[in-house]
């Protein structure tokens, strides 16, 4: 019973990888969004490494 579970999560999740994708404007402004976190969350973090590596 466990793997007939196990088969109906994984159509589930194929289900979900196939369907029509979010409109292209949502999907600019999240791509942008997500751009801008890993930039600005990183920044700090390679200026502080830099100053002890002497670069």
């Amino acid at each position: 019973m466990k793997h007939i579970e196990a088969i109906g999560l994984y159509f589930i999740m194929l289900k979900e990888v196939f369907k029509k994708p979010t409109k292209w404007r949502i999907m600019k402004s999240l791509i942008n969004k997500e751009i801008d976190d890993l930039i600005v969350g990183s920044l700090g973090m390679v200026l502080f490494i830099s100053f002890f590596i002497g670069a």
